[in-house]
Protein backbone atom coordinates (compact mmCIF):
# COMPACT_ATOMS: atom_id res chain seq x y z
CA UNK A 1 0.00 0.00 0.00
CA UNK A 2 1.20 3.66 -0.36
CA UNK A 3 3.27 4.92 2.22
CA UNK A 4 4.05 1.23 3.34
CA UNK A 5 0.57 0.76 5.18
CA UNK A 6 -0.02 -2.96 5.54
CA UNK A 7 -3.77 -3.30 4.36
CA UNK A 8 -5.47 -6.27 5.92
CA UNK A 9 -6.78 -8.09 2.09
CA UNK A 10 -9.55 -10.97 2.52
CA UNK A 11 -10.62 -11.44 -0.91
CA UNK A 12 -7.35 -13.62 -2.36
CA UNK A 13 -6.32 -17.43 -3.30
CA UNK A 14 -3.10 -19.49 -2.87
CA UNK A 15 -3.29 -21.60 -5.33
CA UNK A 16 -0.57 -25.05 -5.58
CA UNK A 17 0.21 -26.11 -8.83
CA UNK A 18 1.93 -28.91 -7.59
CA UNK A 19 5.81 -29.83 -8.05
CA UNK A 20 7.39 -30.87 -10.82
CA UNK A 21 9.09 -34.32 -11.31
CA UNK A 22 13.26 -32.86 -10.41
CA UNK A 23 11.32 -31.20 -7.14
CA UNK A 24 9.06 -34.34 -6.03
CA UNK A 25 12.71 -36.40 -6.58
CA UNK A 26 14.39 -33.88 -4.58
CA UNK A 27 12.06 -33.87 -2.09
CA UNK A 28 11.68 -37.56 -1.57
CA UNK A 29 15.50 -38.09 -1.43
CA UNK A 30 15.79 -34.96 1.94
CA UNK A 31 12.72 -37.49 3.44
CA UNK A 32 14.47 -40.20 2.90
CA UNK A 33 18.04 -38.76 4.44
CA UNK A 34 16.39 -37.02 6.77
CA UNK A 35 14.60 -40.10 8.23
CA UNK A 36 17.55 -42.14 8.01
CA UNK A 37 20.02 -39.81 9.69
CA UNK A 38 16.99 -39.61 12.43
CA UNK A 39 16.83 -43.40 12.52
CA UNK A 40 20.64 -43.51 13.08
CA UNK A 41 20.44 -41.15 15.86
CA UNK A 42 17.57 -42.36 17.92
CA UNK A 43 17.43 -46.37 16.47
CA UNK A 44 14.56 -47.53 14.43
CA UNK A 45 10.85 -47.50 15.36
CA UNK A 46 8.32 -49.13 13.46
CA UNK A 47 6.92 -46.54 12.16
CA UNK A 48 9.78 -46.08 10.36
CA UNK A 49 9.37 -48.81 7.46
CA UNK A 50 6.38 -47.63 6.80
CA UNK A 51 7.60 -44.55 5.18
CA UNK A 52 11.34 -45.74 3.92
CA UNK A 53 9.53 -48.18 1.90
CA UNK A 54 6.93 -45.66 0.74
CA UNK A 55 9.94 -43.26 -0.24
CA UNK A 56 12.35 -45.96 -1.88
CA UNK A 57 9.43 -46.97 -4.08
CA UNK A 58 8.92 -43.87 -5.00
CA UNK A 59 12.55 -43.32 -5.93
CA UNK A 60 12.76 -46.53 -8.05
CA UNK A 61 14.63 -48.10 -5.51
CA UNK A 62 13.09 -51.21 -5.19
CA UNK A 63 16.14 -53.41 -2.95
CA UNK A 64 15.28 -50.50 -0.32
CA UNK A 65 11.56 -50.88 -0.90
CA UNK A 66 12.00 -54.76 -0.67
CA UNK A 67 13.97 -54.21 2.66
CA UNK A 68 12.21 -51.61 4.62
CA UNK A 69 8.62 -53.50 3.13
CA UNK A 70 10.15 -56.70 4.52
CA UNK A 71 10.53 -55.09 7.66
CA UNK A 72 7.07 -53.45 8.41
CA UNK A 73 5.66 -56.70 7.69
CA UNK A 74 7.32 -58.30 10.30
CA UNK A 75 7.37 -55.63 12.99
CA UNK A 76 3.69 -56.28 13.09
CA UNK A 77 2.68 -52.32 13.82
CA UNK A 78 -0.41 -51.29 12.63
CA UNK A 79 -1.33 -47.65 11.10
CA UNK A 80 -4.53 -46.93 9.78
CA UNK A 81 -5.23 -46.76 6.56
CA UNK A 82 -1.87 -48.35 5.85
CA UNK A 83 -1.64 -51.48 7.54
CA UNK A 84 -1.59 -53.45 3.65
CA UNK A 85 0.64 -50.85 2.77
CA UNK A 86 3.98 -52.82 3.27
CA UNK A 87 2.61 -56.06 1.70
CA UNK A 88 1.53 -53.91 -1.87
CA UNK A 89 4.98 -52.41 -2.22
CA UNK A 90 6.86 -55.97 -1.31
CA UNK A 91 4.94 -57.74 -3.73
CA UNK A 92 5.54 -54.83 -6.39
CA UNK A 93 9.43 -54.50 -5.81
CA UNK A 94 9.70 -58.33 -5.53
CA UNK A 95 8.53 -58.02 -9.47
CA UNK A 96 10.08 -55.15 -10.35
CA UNK A 97 13.53 -56.88 -9.59
CA UNK A 98 12.82 -59.70 -11.14
CA UNK A 99 12.23 -62.06 -8.24
CA UNK A 100 11.06 -65.79 -9.03
CA UNK A 101 7.46 -66.37 -8.84
CA UNK A 102 7.95 -68.93 -5.97
CA UNK A 103 8.89 -65.94 -3.80
CA UNK A 104 5.91 -63.65 -5.00
CA UNK A 105 3.37 -66.42 -4.25
CA UNK A 106 5.19 -66.73 -0.75
CA UNK A 107 4.18 -63.19 0.09
CA UNK A 108 1.07 -62.92 -1.58
CA UNK A 109 -0.20 -65.99 0.68
CA UNK A 110 1.01 -64.81 3.37
CA UNK A 111 -0.74 -61.28 2.46
CA UNK A 112 -3.69 -62.92 1.83
CA UNK A 113 -3.93 -64.89 4.82
CA UNK A 114 -3.73 -61.40 6.81
CA UNK A 115 -6.07 -59.62 5.00
CA UNK A 116 -8.63 -62.31 3.64
CA UNK A 117 -10.85 -59.51 2.28
CA UNK A 118 -8.01 -57.57 0.10
CA UNK A 119 -7.48 -58.44 -3.74
CA UNK A 120 -5.03 -56.22 -4.35
CA UNK A 121 -1.96 -59.10 -3.58
CA UNK A 122 -3.28 -61.59 -5.83
CA UNK A 123 -3.61 -59.08 -8.71
CA UNK A 124 -0.19 -57.91 -8.33
CA UNK A 125 1.05 -61.34 -8.37
CA UNK A 126 -1.20 -62.03 -11.01
CA UNK A 127 0.54 -59.22 -13.09
CA UNK A 128 4.05 -60.55 -12.20
CA UNK A 129 2.92 -63.83 -13.46
CA UNK A 130 1.41 -62.62 -16.56
CA UNK A 131 4.79 -60.63 -17.30
CA UNK A 132 6.73 -63.65 -17.04
CA UNK A 133 3.86 -65.14 -19.79
CA UNK A 134 3.10 -67.76 -16.19
CA UNK A 135 -0.66 -67.33 -18.13
CA UNK A 136 -1.97 -69.89 -16.54
CA UNK A 137 -0.75 -68.83 -12.77
CA UNK A 138 -1.39 -65.64 -13.50
CA UNK A 139 -5.46 -66.89 -14.44
CA UNK A 140 -5.78 -67.75 -11.03
CA UNK A 141 -4.18 -65.03 -9.42
CA UNK A 142 -6.34 -62.99 -11.03
CA UNK A 143 -9.47 -64.86 -10.31
CA UNK A 144 -8.70 -64.83 -6.97
CA UNK A 145 -8.35 -61.56 -6.79
CA UNK A 146 -11.48 -60.50 -8.22
CA UNK A 147 -13.10 -62.76 -5.75
CA UNK A 148 -11.89 -61.36 -2.70
CA UNK A 149 -12.99 -57.79 -3.85
CA UNK A 150 -16.29 -59.79 -4.12
CA UNK A 151 -16.22 -60.67 -1.11
CA UNK A 152 -15.21 -57.34 0.44
CA UNK A 153 -17.89 -55.61 -0.54
CA UNK A 154 -20.80 -57.29 1.65
CA UNK A 155 -18.33 -56.47 4.83
CA UNK A 156 -18.08 -52.99 6.60
CA UNK A 157 -15.33 -50.85 5.73
CA UNK A 158 -12.27 -51.66 7.28
CA UNK A 159 -10.48 -48.62 9.19
CA UNK A 160 -7.09 -49.66 9.17
CA UNK A 161 -6.93 -50.87 4.94
CA UNK A 162 -7.05 -49.51 2.20
CA UNK A 163 -7.11 -51.23 -0.81
CA UNK A 164 -6.33 -50.49 -5.04
CA UNK A 165 -9.22 -52.01 -5.75
CA UNK A 166 -10.71 -49.19 -8.37
CA UNK A 167 -7.39 -49.62 -10.71
CA UNK A 168 -6.65 -53.22 -9.94
CA UNK A 169 -10.08 -54.72 -10.55
CA UNK A 170 -10.14 -53.25 -14.13
CA UNK A 171 -6.42 -54.56 -14.74
CA UNK A 172 -7.12 -57.96 -13.36
CA UNK A 173 -10.44 -58.48 -15.73
CA UNK A 174 -8.26 -56.59 -19.03
CA UNK A 175 -5.50 -59.14 -18.67
CA UNK A 176 -7.91 -62.06 -18.06
CA UNK A 177 -10.09 -61.62 -20.99
CA UNK A 178 -6.51 -61.22 -23.06
CA UNK A 179 -5.92 -64.31 -21.63
CA UNK A 180 -9.14 -65.96 -23.07
CA UNK A 181 -9.38 -64.39 -25.95
CA UNK A 182 -5.99 -65.49 -26.93
CA UNK A 183 -6.23 -68.87 -25.59
CA UNK A 184 -9.74 -69.18 -28.32
CA UNK A 185 -7.12 -68.29 -31.11
CA UNK A 186 -3.89 -69.45 -30.27
CA UNK A 187 -2.03 -66.02 -31.02
CA UNK A 188 0.67 -64.78 -28.54
CA UNK A 189 -0.59 -62.54 -26.16
CA UNK A 190 1.08 -58.91 -26.73
CA UNK A 191 0.08 -56.97 -24.11
CA UNK A 192 3.11 -56.42 -21.67
CA UNK A 193 1.64 -56.16 -17.71
CA UNK A 194 3.06 -53.29 -15.67
CA UNK A 195 3.01 -51.90 -12.54
CA UNK A 196 3.59 -47.73 -12.20
CA UNK A 197 2.94 -45.23 -9.41
CA UNK A 198 3.53 -41.76 -9.35
CA UNK A 199 5.51 -40.01 -6.60
CA UNK A 200 3.26 -41.48 -3.40
CA UNK A 201 3.38 -44.53 -4.83
CA UNK A 202 -0.08 -44.93 -4.81
CA UNK A 203 -1.57 -44.85 -8.46
CA UNK A 204 -1.33 -47.81 -10.62
CA UNK A 205 -1.74 -48.19 -13.89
Amino acid sequence: APGGELLQVEDFRIIHTGYSEGIIREKLERDLNLLLSQREKRGPEPQDAFYLADCCYALGDYEGTAKYAKEAVDSGMRMAGRDNRPFGLLLQSLAALGRELAEIGEVREKACIKFPYVGDFSVLAGIAAFDRRAYSQAEVWFRDGIERYEAAENRPPDPWVTDEKTKLLPLAKKYLAQIHENRKDGSAIKISACVITNSDGRDVE
